[in-house]
């Protein structure tokens, strides 16, 4: 005699699968990460939340990664997917990168690859037209916290950063002249920069 399964064993098992009564299907329960197609077909959506019907029709084929997205602050699934393709892991470190202005995912992506963290200071950086990060850090690294001036030297043909900021310091106002003086072993401190570190000392002075 084959044995009738009851209504409350049947309610255990789906249970133990992580299907409630409303055909849900909890995140916690899910051992592995699954796509949309293997718990509900394409023309079965009834089972899903509202949000994750709009995270599932704006191209979202994996329920767990679609809701860490949606948790870690993203509230349009289109915009999130494409910097989910583009390679972001952390869902949280795209947000914050997304919400200081960054709106090319792949190259704000180079950019935390290259060791930047401050999304902010970063971006300032790349704004300001430099399209090297790792060139672009070694140089926030040297000390150098304008990134229009530090572009500007580096433009100039200044290789060495650190050495930049040294003639920079000194007031010399043309990289290029600087550059020129450096390569041909003149000094530093020159008649002509000491007299623009005057001039720019009484400026400081003057204004307080």
């Amino acid at each position: 005699m084959r044995r009738r399964i009851t209504r409350s064993k049947m309610d255990k098992m789906l249970e133990n699968l992580g299907v409630t009564k409303r055909g849900i299907i909890q995140k916690s329960k899910i051992s592995s990460r699954k796509s949309f197609r293997e718990y509900l077909e394409d023309d079965d959506l009834d089972g899903l939340s509202i949000t994750e019907r709009q995270w599932y029709e704006a191209g979202w084929r994996d329920l767990d990664v679609a809701l860490d997205w949606h948790e870690a602050g993203w509230n349009r699934p289109e915009e999130a997917l494409e910097w989910y393709e583009a390679g972001w892991v952390d869902p949280k470190d795209a947000f914050d990168w997304h919400d200081d202005g960054w709106t090319d995912a792949r190259s704000a992506l180079e950019w935390y690859r290259a060791g930047w963290r401050n999304s902010e200071k970063a971006y300032k950086w790349y704004f300001e037209g430099w399209d090297d990060p790792e060139e672009a850090l070694e140089w926030r690294n040297e000390g150098w916290n304008n990134p229009k001036d530090a572009y500007k030297w580096y433009n100039a043909g200044w290789y060495n950063p650190g050495q930049a900021l040294k003639w920079y310091d000194y007031d010399w106002d043309d990289p290029k002249e600087a550059l020129k003086a450096y390569n041909n072993n003149k000094s530093i401190d020159t008649k002509e920069s000491r007299n623009r570190r005057n001039i720019n000392k009484n400026k400081y002075h003057h204004n307080f």
